[in-house]
């Protein structure tokens, strides 16, 4: 995978994290052409012999292109209508489409105008009115077009084929919610907004109904412990990677918690590397993170249950009914 083929706002040869990437991909290519005359050459390296910190940087540097890549699909023109979203049987059977982003190109006119007050526009949406904004065509479903950005990124993880079709549908019905959660709370505060918005400057419907201070609550913790993007990409692994999730087999319990320590693991040597003595109190308080989109979590599927009664003939999705459910 190429960094700098990734469609983004932002040159990628200014972001000092991605070059230091593609440096050293660089280094290990050019390692690669040049004979050796050791019996054990830098790229057949056994796994047993390379450093647990070696093997924990490797392990973040994919963890970020993944993440990359996930970031350029949000912001992409891809908008499929969210009726037409299969269920998560049919996502998860289906190969990635993460690459479609790179066909189509970013988003254009965003960030898209409102032109109407939070207030107002909750009004309306109460009475089954649409605010004319949502008309737009650069305007994305973005609960449904995010549970799906939350799926395309599961499908990168080896250890996600690995499990049964079964196993697969009940562990992304339990975490694609959480994952989405913090997926919008670090892009916000990676965009230095203290309350969550979305890629098109549009606020997440949970706003209208539970007020700006409920959204500032997910942003805050962030910039209280100063979470650096390593360190969310980790947590978003470890989330994704339950193997606690009610219904999984004991295959699929084993598969993922052998997964999920290698992501802890990588987090408290990461923690332990750039926070010295500050550490463990440090990797305590990413995790701590866990709680908080849980609660959020909890409070959405409450609103959804809720909204359900209050418009009975609302148009469903089929990927977030049973996210919610």
């Amino acid at each position: 995978m190429d960094p700098l083929a990734i469609q983004m706002n932002i040159d990628p040869r200014k972001n000092k994290m991605i070059m230091n990437i593609v440096g050293k991909r660089k280094i290990e290519e050019e390692t690669a052409l040049v004979p050796s005359t050791s019996k054990i050459s830098n790229n057949n390296v056994p796994s047993h012999l390379r450093s647990i910190e070696d093997i924990a940087e490797n392990l973040i540097d994919n963890l970020i292109y993944v993440e990359w890549k996930t970031d350029v699909f949000r912001k992409s023109a891809y908008n499929p209508p969210a009726a037409s979203l299969p269920g998560l049987a049919q996502l998860l059977s289906a190969t990635s489409n993460l690459s479609i982003a790179d066909k189509l190109g970013p988003m254009p006119n965003w960030p898209i105008e409102r032109n109407i007050s939070m207030e107002k526009e909750k009004q309306m949406l109460k009475q089954g009115l649409r605010p004319s904004y949502y008309n737009r065509k650069e305007k994305k479903h973005w609960l449904a077009f995010d549970l799906l950005t939350i799926i395309e990124y599961a499908k990168t993880f080896p250890v996600i084929h690995q499990l049964s079709e079964q196993d697969r549908i009940v562990l992304l019905k339990s975490v694609s919610l959480l994952c989405y959660n913090l997926q919008q709370s670090w892009f916000s505060y990676e965009s230095k907004s203290d309350t969550v918005i979305h890629p098109d400057g549009t606020p997440p419907l949970t706003m209208r109904y539970f007020g700006v201070e409920y959204s500032k609550k997910s942003i805050l913790p962030f910039m209280r412990d100063h979470v650096d993007k390593k360190e969310y990409c980790l947590l978003k692994a470890i989330i994704l990677c339950n193997p606690a999730t009610a219904g999984l087999s004991d295959e699929g319990v084993q598969l993922l918690t052998t997964e999920r320590e290698r992501y802890s693991r990588a987090l408290f040597l990461y923690c332990m590397a750039n926070r010295g003595l500050l550490g463990p109190a440090h990797y305590a308080a990413v995790l701590s993170l866990v709680d908080m989109i849980e609660h959020q979590a909890k409070r959405q599927k409450d609103m959804h249950l809720l909204l359900r009664i209050e418009l009975p003939n609302r148009c469903r999705v089929q990927l977030i009914e049973e996210v919610m459910d």
